[in-house]
C-alpha cells in the first residue's frame, strides 16, 4: 500500500483530534455567539466526550467547513462508542506491530473484526452512525485527499458487519424457501397457496438491507485509492477478501434454471415466490447486485459471504 495515502489518513486523525482537544484559549477573545466560539466548544466537549452537547454547539455555527465535518463525524461515532481515539489507536498499534502479515492499510484492516460492533440495538445505531458518518465526509465543502482518505477508512471498516449480516441473511432465506417448499398447497402460484410466505417476505427485508449496505460500499469505494488492494490478485485481507468474494459470486444474474429434485431450487420456481422477486433488471457482470441474484447465486452456504 503507498505510504502516502496511508500518513494522510494517520495525518488526517491526528489534525481532528488536536483539534478537539486543550481548554478554550479563545473564549475571552471572541463574541459568544459567533462561529469561532461555537466551533471551540464543540472542539472542547468532543476532548470530554460530551458529544450531545458538541453537537448542540456545533448546530448553532452557520457557516461551512471540514473541520465542522471532522466535529460532527467525531460527535456521532463517539455518542454510539465508537471513539476516534480510539479507533487511531488501533491502528498505530497496527501499523506498529511488525510481526502482522501485509503492510501498510492491509495491516490496519486486519485490526478490525465484527466485534467492534457489538450486538442488537447497539449494532444497528453503530452501523447507522458509521454511515451518516461516510456521507457527512462525502459532502464536506473541501473535498482532499486527507478526506477521502478518511471517508475511505470508514468505508472500509463497514464491509466485515455487513458481510457478516449477510451470511445470518441468506441463512434465514434458505430456511425459509425450505419451509415454503414443504407446505405449499396446489402448484404454489399464489399467496394462498403458500402458507409460509411471510416468513420468506421477512427474510427478504433483512436480506434486503444487507443489499443496500453493501450496494453502499461498492459506490463509495469505487474511487478509493486507499481501497486500491481490494481488487489486487495477491493476497489480500479479510475486509477485502470477503468484498470481493461477494461481488464476484452474486453478481451473475438470475437465469432460468431445471430444478433436478433440489428443494431450494423448486421453492424457487413457484409462482408466489416469483411475484416477490424481479428479475427483469439483473445483468451480469455490471457490477450491481440485485436482490434476485442474491438468492439465485448466494444461497449455497459460504458461496457469497
Amino acid at each position: 500500500m503507498n505510504k502516502t495515502v496511508t500518513a494522510l489518513l494517520i495525518s488526517g486523525f491526528i489534525t481532528f483530534l488536536m483539534a478537539a482537544c486543550g481548554p478554550n484559549y479563545f473564549e475571552s477573545l471572541v463574541t459568544k455567539d459567533s462561529d469561532e466560539y461555537h466551533m471551540e466548544q464543540a472542539r472542547i466537549y468532543v476532548d470530554q466526550k460530551k458529544y450531545a452537547d458538541a453537537e448542540a454547539s456545533l448546530a448553532k455555527v452557520e457557516g461551512d467547513s471540514n473541520e465542522k465535518t471532522l466535529l460532527l463525524v467525531g460527535s456521532k461515532l463517539g455518542k454510539v462508542g465508537l471513539s476516534l481515539w480510539e479507533i487511531l489507536l488501533d491502528v498505530v498499534d497496527s501499523l506498529a506491530n511488525s510481526s502482522s502479515s501485509g503492510s501498510g492499510m492491509e495491516q490496519v484492516f486486519n485490526v478490525f473484526s465484527d466485534t467492534l460492533f457489538g450486538t442488537g440495538d447497539e449494532r444497528d445505531e453503530k452501523l447507522l452512525a458509521l454511515n451518516e458518518s461516510i456521507e457527512l465526509i462525502k459532502g464536506a465543502p473541501e473535498q482532499n485527499s486527507k478526506m477521502e482518505a478518511f471517508r475511505c477508512f470508514l468505508s472500509g471498516i463497514y464491509v466485515l458487519p455487513v458481510v457478516n449480516d449477510g451470511t445470518t441473511a441468506m441463512v434465514n432465506v434458505t430456511t425459509a424457501l425450505n419451509s415454503l417448499e414443504s407446505s405449499v398447497s396446489g402448484d404454489g402460484s399464489s399467496s394462498d397457496q403458500c402458507p409460509g410466505l411471510d416468513a420468506f417476505q421477512a427474510a427478504m427485508t433483512g436480506l434486503e438491507t444487507v443489499r443496500n449496505g453493501l450496494d453502499f460500499i461498492i459506490q463509495q469505494t469505487g474511487d478509493c485509492e486507499l481501497l486500491s488492494f481490494l481488487s489486487d490478485s495477491g493476497d489480500l485481507n479479510a475486509m477485502s477478501e470477503r468484498l470481493k468474494k461477494f461481488v464476484d459470486a452474486a453478481d451473475q444474474g438470475c437465469p432460468t434454471v431445471t430444478c433436478d429434485n433440489d428443494i431450494l431450487c423448486e421453492a424457487l420456481q413457484l409462482g408466489c415466490v416469483a411475484e416477490l422477486l424481479d428479475t427483469s433488471s439483473a445483468v451480469a457482470g455490471d457490477g450491481t447486485v440485485d436482490q434476485c441474484e442474491l438468492v439465485y447465486n448466494c444461497t449455497t452456504a459460504g458461496t457469497c459471504f
